[in-house]
């Protein structure tokens, strides 16, 4: 929610109940139009002013379409890999790295389209952590992979 506050130095002005008079779409692409309010104030001991107060609300829904749940599903196909066998290993490690691709993809689109801050936002948090989680993935079955061999050749050479 965004909160605009707006003054007009104005000259006996009064309090207005009927407004705003309805001139275009309350719906936004990203945002609503929650209140919109106008009322008579004193912005100094000498002047009069209008304060135009706007109520903005954000849609969550595309964000969570188009962000988290794609995000989600992906980490969730990773997660997955972990009940092949390991005799599958070039397939398990063939979708981590393309999980890991898309979701190079999806963090540089989201990137892009925010607002450039000093600060780190929580959508960049989100999507590190899901960068991690194939990448994570692809090191772990290449760790058991290659404790499965070693153990299968010592077992082969019956133990030396």
């Amino acid at each position: 929610m965004k909160r605009v506050e707006l003054y007009f130095p104005f000259c006996h002005c009064g309090i207005y109940e009927d407004f705003p008079p309805r001139v275009g779409p309350v719906d936004l692409t990203q945002y609503f139009v929650q209140n919109i309010s106008l009322a008579s104030v004193k912005v100094n001991q000498d002047v009069d002013s209008v304060s135009l107060n706007l109520v903005f609300g954000r849609r969550v829904m595309s964000v969570l379409f188009t962000t988290y749940l794609p995000t989600l599903l992906l980490c969730l196909v990773c997660f997955a890999t972990n009940h092949f066998k390991c005799f599958y290993f070039e397939a398990i490690v063939t979708v981590n790295l393309t999980s890991l691709l898309v979701l190079t993809t999806l963090f540089i689109s989201i990137s892009e389209s925010l607002p450039k801050t000093a600060y780190v936002k929580m959508i960049d948090v989100w999507s590190i952590f899901n960068l991690f989680v194939p990448f994570l993935e692809v090191v772990l079955q290449v760790k058991a992979s290659s404790h499965e061999v070693t153990t299968w050749a010592i077992f082969r050479t019956g133990g030396s």
